[in-house]
Parts: structure tokens; C-alpha cells; sequence
């Protein structure tokens, strides 16, 4: 599933991969299930934008996904978290 700032599904079907596409380079810092196990990941450039593929497709439904962007030029953060539910059946 593709997450984009244009673009924020709410919701990824348990087994999915997700994969955060933006146009510059970014770190998400994330965690699952209210910020728990917090990493972060650089994101790689891959040409059409620059990409970051979370590990989620071991979780379950019912678990959830939190993350934050901070830009790499500059430092800065996107200024919000994002939240995304993990769901079993259609997304």
C-alpha cells in the first residue's frame, strides 16, 4: 500500500506492506501500537521520489502503525503524526 502526503490511507490490510513515497529525503521515525518499539528509517531514493518500506506485514488486525517525517536537508519536522490501523478483510 502506498502512503503519500497526498495520499493517507487511514487503513492497510493486515500482510500488506507499506510503503511511504515523498519527494525529497526523509527519516520516519516510527513505532507500532501507541509508539511502542520506536525506530527510525532513512528513506532511499529510488528516482520517481524517495522511499521508506515499513516491516508491518507480521502485524495483526487490530494492531496499529505511528510515524512522523523529518525532512534530512533541513531537519525539520513535518509538523504532524500519522496513524494508520491494521484491519483484517478488505482495505
Amino acid at each position: 500500500r502506498l502512503w503519500r502526503l497526498r495520499q493517507r490511507p487511514r487503513q492497510l490490510l493486515a500482510g500488506q506492506e507499506l510503503r511511504v513515497l515523498l519527494q525529497a529525503p526523509f527519516t520516519l521515525h516510527w513505532g507500532i501500537n501507541g509508539w511502542q518499539s520506536v525506530q527510525d528509517t532513512d528513506s532511499e531514493d529510488w528516482d520517481l521520489g524517495h522511499v521508506v518500506l515499513l516491516p508491518v506485514q507480521k502485524l495483526s488486525a487490530g494492531d496499529s502503525v505511528q510515524f512522523a517525517i523529518r525532512w534530512r536537508a533541513s531537519g525539520d519536522w513535518q509538523g504532524e503524526d500519522f496513524h494508520i490501523d491494521i484491519i483484517g478483510g478488505d482495505a
